[in-house]
Parts: structure tokens; sequence; C-alpha cells
């Protein structure tokens, strides 16, 4: 089969959903499947290359608002590229508008991943109102486009997507998988190295007002004194990365507190396994990757209760659920797992062997069915 995928994003750079693409591309092309990728172009990239096996063009070069320029510079690209592909595959926001034009000039069929329906919740992510409600807007028309199938990542965004509108039978839930090197480790030294010699509360991923980290912060001051707190953050979007390191040095904790920065794929797992609690924060999530990751290498996780995170977070069995956006009940979890040693380690035994069920083998299976189901 030759599968095209049309994303404004994909590796090197890193977030969840260049992880799902990679990953299935990848695996994909082992099974002896043709596989291309358009895509924007970041620093350091050619405009076309072979990455593992999978073709990757690249037409726009990266800038400020390369995410927007794709879904105009991906057009043409698209559209040469799905003359020879028997399915087109996207997701949203702005990749789908390449996607969509594929599909229109040469009749495929189209499949698009939605990881997260925000509707509401656009109204309280901080922007202004106006913005807000064109987001909104330009969301349901997005969502509502004519696709043959959409994948969704957690039973939680396809309710959302039900409730939008979409027909239960027009979506499948395909959870995403999680890499071979997410398993439990000793790290020992990298904690000597880094002078972690006691407890240590760990928070990873990307900074933001959907990721809840300033409900994390909030709660710094009153999680036990003798706990060290580790944050691993990229540093996109750079205004929010900025906003929270401001937040963190004005609690004046002092040596308490670490800002490491965001590490190589391959070196991740080492660096989550630094914490003996990871907390997870978010107000919204369409799957919950930093959860999932934590607990496939042992550790117990305070989440908040929100999104698909009930769905990788088994609560009071892997972690523990919060209410979001309350700092306090945050705090009060986190010294819970801290205080009993035991209830901390049986709840990372549990997340090793409960998420064990999320790999990219089943995923890419349940995939190729939508493919053929389409093609066939």
């Amino acid at each position: 089969m030759n599968i095209l995928y049309v994303i404004d994003y994909y590796h090197p750079n890193i977030g969840g959903g260049e992880i799902v693409f990679q990953n299935v591309a990848e695996r994909l092309v082992d099974q002896g499947h043709e596989v291309t990728v358009i895509t924007s172009r970041v620093t350091g990239t050619s405009k076309h290359e072979v990455v593992n096996g999978v073709a990757v063009y690249r037409p726009w070069i990266e800038s400020r608002f390369d995410r927007y320029l794709f879904a105009l510079s991906g057009i043409p690209a698209a559209v040469r590229a799905a003359r020879n592909a028997d399915v087109v595959h996207t997701s949203i926001f702005t990749s789908c508008l390449p996607a969509f034009k594929a599909k229109m000039f040469h009749g495929k069929p189209l499949v698009t991943t939605i990881h997260e329906v925000f509707d509401e919740l656009w109204h309280d992510l901080g922007m202004g109102a106006a913005s807000a409600t064109a987001h909104r807007l330009a969301e349901k028309c997005i969502i509502s486009l004519p696709y043959d199938h959409i994948i969704s990542v957690s039973q939680y965004t396809k309710d959302r997507l039900v409730r939008a509108g979409i027909p239960a039978d027009r979506v499948t839930v395909v959870y995403n998988g999680l890499e071979d090197a997410f398993t439990p480790r000793d790290v020992s030294g990298l904690r000597s190295e880094l002078g972690l010699d006691g407890p240590t509360v760990l928070y990873f991923g990307r900074p933001g007002v959907t990721k809840g980290t300033e409900h994390l912060i909030r709660a710094l001051p009153h999680i036990n004194d003798d706990a060290t707190f580790v944050f691993m953050m990229t540093k996109k979007p750079r205004d929010e990365y900025e906003r929270s390191v401001r937040m963190i040095r004005e609690l004046d904790l002092g040596d308490r507190i670490r800002l490491i920065p965001s590490q190589p794929r391959e070196d991740v797992p080492d660096y989550v396994s630094l914490g003996d609690v990871v907390v997870v924060p978010s107000i919204s999530e369409g799957f919950g990757f930093c959860a999932a990751e934590a607990s496939a290498l042992g550790r117990p996780v305070v989440a908040s209760r929100a999104g698909s995170l009930p769905e990788v977070v088994k609560d009071g069995v892997t972690g523990i659920l919060v209410e979001p956006r309350d700092p306090r009940a945050i705090a009060e979890a986190v010294n819970r797992l801290l205080d009993d040693r035991a209830l901390a380690g049986r709840m990372g035994s549990a997340g090793v062997e409960y998420t064990a069920r999320f790999t990219w083998d089943e995923a890419v299976k349940r995939y190729l069915a939508v493919y053929e189901g389409l093609t066939g």
C-alpha cells in the first residue's frame, strides 16, 4: 500500500503528533508499505530526504509562522504526491487544507487523526473572547470537513467528536503506542551527577495553559520541604516557557528547583525516571503521552481528572487523579506518595503493567485496518 501523510510537523520536531506519525510511518515501511510525508522544513533538514525508509518532502523553510504558511505551501507537494497514493492521512489544524486539496484533485480516501477537541475550552485558554470564538469556529469547520474516516487517540476525543455532530461509525479509537525505551531503569548515576539525593518531583513536556503548568508551580510551596522539583520543559511556545520560568523563580525556593532543558528523545526515559513522583496537571489532554510514559517507567503519577487522563492513569492504582486547576489537591496527592513509599512503589509497578497495552504494533494494525477498509 502507498500511504501519504500530510502533516505540518514531523521528526526532528518533538511533540505528541510528531511521535505518533514517525512511529506509524516507520513501522509501515518495515512491513513493506511505501510511505511519503509532506511536512514543513526545520533547521538542519533538507527539502527532500529519506528518513528510516520514509520519503520526507519539506516544501517550506521554518519560520515563526511556518505552521500557518504550510497550509498553503504544502498544497502543490501534497497534490503531486497524492497521485500515486492509495490513501491520504492528515491531522488537524493547518495540514488538513493541503491534504483536502490532494483528495479533491485525485479522489483519494482521506483520513485524519484528531488528538483533541477543545470546543468550549477555547474560552478557557487566556486569549481574548473574539480570538477564542474564532478558534472555536475554525475548529468546528475543520472537524466537519468530509473526511472518509477519523482516527481519535482516545475514547474521550471520540466522545467529543460525537458530541460535535460526527457520526460515531466514522470514528475509530486508536490509542498511541509507547516506544520500547520506556521501560524501568536504574538512574542512580544520573541522580548523583545532578546532585539529586532526596525525594524528587518531576514535570516534563511542553509548558502552557492547557498543560496546567502554572497550577503545579503554585502547588510547590505546599509540597514536603525535603523534596526537589525538576522541570524539564521545551522552550516552545516561548512566551509560555518564559512565563513558567518567571513563576518558578518568584517562589524563592532556592536549591529545591532544577530547570533542565528538553533532552534528545533517546535520553528522555532516563530523565523522567529521576522523578519519585511525576505530575501531569493538564486541563485537557487528547491522549496524555507524559502520563503514559511515566507509568511505563514505573513512576507513580499525579494527574488531573481531565480529558483522556483517566484512560491513561488508573486512579488509586497507577496514580492519583485530582481536580484540574487545584494546586492544593496536587500538593496533597504528591505528599501522600512521598510519605508512603510503599504505596508509590505499588502504583509504579501497576503502571508498568497497565501501560503495556499501549503498543505501536497494535496501533499500526488498527491504522492499516482503517486504510484497507477504505481502499478494499
